[in-house]
């Protein structure tokens, strides 16, 4: 009887250790950011486009998912959810789990230039979102129709200050928008804003002369630039453009470049740091293939991978930016 007593409390010994084992392994797991990174991504990453399909974002998009998939060896999904501002894909992250299969491709105008011109944005980029990396910048060009007497963005101004009254100009965004509502603050030019639903729209305008002028995107002016039906000034880049070669930029120009146009990853806020920055890592390597860079370049887009801590500095600079020009020329908040 005692045998048999000693070797029935040597099995719930053993068998509560074993049970302590386990939970310790399991809290070990659960603790250790590295054995959890080791596991990221287990399945496919959904990766959210406030744009619809066929947009210069879109496509861009499209290329950094493609190059993802390589990289995380998991299906990169582009989800488009096009509509309100960028607001509808934004809600889509902000409402996600954080645990990195949620991701947006986010644009200037969604985290620096909403903040500025909602009165009451039903989210706040700052609180909701985690910055992952930069991923492109978009430049801006100034286009003029060919009847206008122009060939710089000198002339343009002076045109428009000895004809007042008498120039518009076409923004498909409120990014287009600000963009040219900063030109004019900065020097004196005298134009209308005739607004558009798009970038399209606003270049068929211009082409066909319902407006003189466009701020517009890359993809968007330079086929019509090289068809000779409209007349590029100037671009927003660092660079000129290799499309345009003889087209000067801003900066050549005596302007300067102050509207927030990129491209970045997000993830919801909340997201662990090892997350974030396996993902970082995998977008700069994407960035190292020449291919996917040049696919880039030809959608007249500058790659530019960043650090999260990079991105949250261009985020905070660029939206207390937009608010002061907001602010300085008068626009009423939605």
């Amino acid at each position: 009887m005692v045998a048999t007593r000693l070797s029935g409390n040597s099995s719930g010994i053993r068998g509560a250790r074993a049970i302590a084992f386990a939970v310790a392994c399991l809290l070990a797991s659960l603790a250790s950011p590295g054995a959890a990174a080791q596991g990221y991504p287990e399945r496919a990453i959904r990766l959210v486009v406030g744009v619809a399909p066929g947009s210069g974002h879109d496509q861009s998009s499209r290329l950094l998912a493609d190059g993802l998939e390589k990289e995380l060896r998991v299906p990169v999904i582009v989800d488009n959810r096009p509509g309100a501002d960028g607001i509808i894909a934004v809600h889509q992250v902000t409402a996600a789990p954080p645990d990195g299969y949620t991701l947006l491709a986010g644009l200037g105008s969604q985290v620096a230039i909403n903040p500025a011109i909602f009165a009451n944005l039903p989210y706040d980029p700052q609180r909701d979102l985690t910055p992952v990396s930069l991923v492109a910048r978009q430049p801006l060009l100034v286009a003029v129709h060919p009847s206008l007497p122009v060939t710089s963005l000198r002339e343009l101004v002076a045109y428009t200050r000895a004809h007042p009254g008498t120039v518009s100009y076409s923004a498909g965004t409120s990014t287009f928008m600000l963009a040219a509502e900063s030109l004019k603050r900065r020097t004196g030019a005298d134009m209308l804003h005739i607004p558009y639903n798009g970038g399209g729209p606003a270049m068929m305008a211009l082409v066909a002369g319902t407006v003189q002028v466009s701020m517009i995107a890359g993809t968007t002016a330079i086929p019509q630039a090289k068809a000779g039906k409209i007349r590029v000034l100037a671009v927003s880049s660092a660079a000129r453009l290799p499309q345009l070669p003889d087209v000067p930029t801003f900066a050549e120009s005596g302007v300067g470049d102050d509207v927030p146009v990129w491209s970045a990853m997000f993830a919801p806020a909340g997201t662990p740091p090892h997350i974030v920055g396996r993902l970082r890592a995998a977008i700069a390597r994407v960035f190292d293939t020449p291919a996917i860079r040049d696919r880039f370049v030809a959608n007249s887009e500058i790659p530019e991978a960043s650090t999260p801590e990079e991105l949250a500095a261009t985020m905070s600079r660029d939206t207390a930016g937009m608010r002061e020009l907001v602010k300085a020329i008068g626009l009423p908040l939605r």
